[in-house]
């Protein structure tokens, strides 16, 4: 497995450290050939005159890519998040916090790309997974399928179960 870059910047998020260190481990089967890139700029939806944020780039946490079989986007929320009334939290020691939806976001990250990749005329399946490290979340509802998110301990027996694509 290759990881780009090959060290995680000591100012990423707990929860990214987290998933990069376990990625990094080489726990995940027939995981020799992908390539791992961590906080992955994408191109704009707009041009960059019209764009009134800073924030130019979408960026995709990790997105794995495995040979002859697809990517997988992965967006990372760690720390104490809940979710009530549709709207999505982080809890801190200064309170709680309003994030953005992270399925929206890994969901916008992998269409993102995709259409990025159609304009080279590159055609490859995808899939995306949202990962909670440091929480559990039992969730049942039917914006998103079960096998798309995973809360609590990392465990590598449920990751290659989860990532789609390596089936």
């Amino acid at each position: 497995m290759k990881m780009i870059p090959p060290i995680i910047d000591e100012d990423s998020p707990n929860g990214e450290k987290t998933i990069f260190h376990f990625l990094n481990s080489k726990k995940l089967r027939n995981s020799k050939n992908w390539t791992i890139f961590h906080s992955l700029n994408y191109p704009p939806e707009t041009k960059k005159s019209d764009k009134k944020s800073y924030n130019f780039f979408g960026e995709s946490d990790f997105l794995i890519f495995i040979p002859n079989k697809g990517l997988v986007n992965i967006e990372v929320k760690g720390g104490a998040i809940s979710r009530k009334n549709g709207v999505w939290y982080t809890k801190n020691r200064d309170g709680n916090f309003e994030i953005k939806d992270p399925f929206k976001q890994a969901q916008k990250s992998l269409f993102k790309i995709g259409n990025f990749l159609k304009t080279k005329n590159i055609f490859i399946p995808q899939d995306y997974l949202v990962v909670f490290p440091d929480c559990e979340f039992d969730i049942d509802t039917i914006e998103w399928p079960s096998d798309n998110f995973l809360s609590g301990e990392i465990d590598p027996f449920i990751i290659n179960k989860i990532i789609k694509i390596e089936k």
